[in-house]
């Protein structure tokens, strides 16, 4: 088992996989976004089970993900629901690795039935937190994602990012929003986080 171990980019895209681009003789990364999946196939060799990690932190840092990204690592045969659920033709009692055979009929129900990612990723829980910074005449606000605890901000400084406003009376209109509840969050599958609060919208970068 001396063989080189290379990453090679298979697919990419919002939409769901279909599961067959998994093969069982090699280990795979799945980005979705708000974590990375290490998924090793049954017949991948010891190098790939061995290198398989230290390859899905390399894969963020060459496309620049934060480190604090979850990175979890799934044999095939123990994936998690949330795992499996990512794939086009998910069927927990055949799983179809490898170019196995599918049931037109059966992927599109399961198309039907299942959410897009992106809508899936809306649901997910949000703590928000907004202050104001006197000396640098700026709103901070952080966003933190619950389960993964990834972070997302933005100083907000200038007028035309407050629709004209001054920035004071928008830092008060923007909290009295919050105050209200009228915040909502747009995440697919990679960043920025999209929140909107009132009649604002902010584009924040993960920090």
């Amino acid at each position: 088992d001396s063989g080189d171990v290379k990453m090679t980019i298979i697919a990419k895209g919002k939409d769901k996989f279909d599961k067959s681009l998994l093969d069982s003789n090699d280990a795979f990364i799945v980005d979705i976004g708000y974590s990375v999946y290490i998924w090793i196939g049954s017949g991948s060799t010891k190098a790939e089970k061995r290198e398989a990690m230290r390859y899905g932190v390399k894969y963020c840092g060459v496309c620049g993900r934060s480190t604090n990204i979850p990175i979890i690592r799934v044999n095939e045969g123990n994936e998690p629901e949330e795992f499996l659920s990512l794939f086009s033709n998910n069927n927990n009692n055949n799983n179809n690795y490898g170019g196995g055979n599918q049931n037109d009929d059966d992927s599109k129900q399961q198309q039907q039935q299942n959410q897009d990612y992106g809508d899936k990723v809306l649901k997910r829980s949000w703590d928000l937190g907004l202050t104001f910074d006197p000396k640098q005449r700026c709103i901070v606000l952080r966003v933190t994602e619950q389960k993964t605890k990834q972070q997302f901000g933005k100083d907000i400084k200038n007028k035309s990012e407050v629709n004209g406003k001054d920035i004071v009376a928008a830092y008060q209109e923007i909290a009295q929003q919050v105050n209200s509840g009228n915040v909502t969050y747009e995440y697919k599958s990679n960043p920025p986080l999209i929140v909107k609060i009132g009649d604002y919208t902010f584009s924040c970068p993960q920090m």
